[in-house]
């Protein structure tokens, strides 16, 4: 097996003029599950921003989820692209963290933002990552945006190029970064 070495570069779309910021990779996880409404909660309490992972499902429904499946976070299985919403909300996502946490869903897109709106004290910053580009998630995406007015407030983040392009083009306001890997040999 080789051994690499990997940095990440993050192509700046604007000058730096603030610290950087306290993010919580998908929530406060220590305290709920993942990419969930408590676990965004608790970090919105703490005051901290916050790092989501959108997704697209079968029938065009966007939903917060790190992985590809379900298998892991909730008591289902089956790739987010094949499921419905409808499928997926019938899943249990908290019961594997804590059984405190049973009959928890996975959060829509929309349900995530009207929460942050709701609590939060003062405006967080919020990174959203996909990791698979479906057709027409960016659009998508910038209605979401769009009707909670949180584009000063969020980035897209580690999407390819085109689908930069595409934030773009839907809404100029939407800030994108580009992410490279390179690798160091």
């Amino acid at each position: 097996m080789s051994s690499s070495t990997y940095s990440v570069a993050i192509a700046q779309t604007e000058p730096v003029t603030h610290e950087p910021i306290l993010l919580s990779h998908r929530g406060l996880v220590r305290h709920a599950p993942e990419n969930t409404l408590p676990a965004f909660e608790a970090a919105i309490a703490l005051g901290a921003s916050i790092e989501l992972d959108v997704y697209q499902t079968r029938d065009g429904q966007l939903v917060v989820i790190h992985d590809g499946t379900v298998d892991r976070t909730t008591n289902g299985t089956g790739r987010i692209g094949d499921l419905t919403l409808a499928q997926i909300r019938k899943l249990d996502a908290g019961s594997w963290f804590h059984p405190r946490f049973r009959g928890l869903k996975v959060p829509t897109l929309d349900e995530a933002f009207g929460l942050i709106k709701r609590r939060q004290r003062t405006p967080i910053t919020i990174a959203l990552n996909m990791k698979v580009i479906s057709p027409g998630i960016e659009a998508k995406i910038v209605k979401v945006v769009q009707r909670y007015d949180l584009f000063n407030q969020l980035f897209a983040f580690g999407q390819p190029a085109d689908s930069s392009r595409r934030f773009k083009a839907a809404s100029p306001k939407l800030r994108t970064t580009i992410v490279k890997i390179y690798d160091s040999k």
